[in-house]
């Protein structure tokens, strides 16, 4: 039987803004998913567009998402976190790294 397939995504995260400390846990929710989820989902759906896809997709954000993602402490610590993680990357593929714990 031929059918439709609709991809729907929902993407939300709970208000995690905390201006009060110099690092809190919860932004690395937003961190996380920004790096592991919408960055890559961007980029698959640059690449259908520059391979002239045609994919039915619905994408919804929540205002709390646009609110954060458009806050710019959490943009600030964003390139924070992005540079730990160089920094972390960095460090484990150093030569002096070879068989230690790295943190």
């Amino acid at each position: 039987m031929p059918g439709y397939l609709s991809l729907v995504l929902h993407a939300h995260l709970p208000f995690v803004r905390h201006p009060e400390h110099e690092r809190a846990l919860e932004e690395n929710w937003l961190f996380e998913a920004i790096t592991e989820t919408y960055v890559p989902l961007l980029q698959i759906l640059e690449a259908w567009q520059r391979d002239r896809m045609a994919a039915p997709l619905s994408l919804t954000l929540t205002p709390t998402l646009c609110v954060m993602l458009q806050d710019p402490l959490l943009q600030a610590r964003y390139v924070r976190y992005l540079n730990g993680l160089v920094e972390l990357a960095e460090k484990r593929n150093s030569p002096d790294a070879v068989g230690k714990v790295v943190s």
